[in-house]
């Protein structure tokens, strides 16, 4: 995977583009997570009568967890439980996500 250096004004900025991966499969997207944050990725197992079907194995699940890969993203490459957990996680529970009544925005 070809990492993409940009210059800014406080230096280079190295990353990894997410359309220069296959992010439609569990490999690439493994591919691409370890590119971009520098781990090892998990030993895969295949199914012996699907060859191309991945088994959920401990030490795959174990990896996601050590370093905190989400599932959804994961196994089946959808972002809805990702940005769901984020939202829950940072949105400003005193106004209950109403902007206007935080001062925030103005109507």
């Amino acid at each position: 995977m070809k990492k993409t250096t940009v210059e800014t004004p406080s230096g280079p900025y190295s990353f990894y583009r997410e359309s220069d991966a296959d992010l439609a499969t569990i490999e690439g997207r493994i591919e691409w997570f370890c590119a971009k944050f520098e781990v090892t990725p998990p030993p895969l197992v295949y199914d012996k009568d699907e060859l191309d079907q991945i088994l959920l194995t401990e030490e795959l699940m174990t990896w996601a967890f050590i370093e905190g890969v989400s599932f959804d993203w994961l196994l089946c490459g959808k972002v809805a439980g990702v940005v769901h957990a984020y939202r829950e996680k940072y949105r400003e529970p005193r106004f209950g996500g109403d902007l206007a009544a935080s001062g925030i925005v103005s109507t």
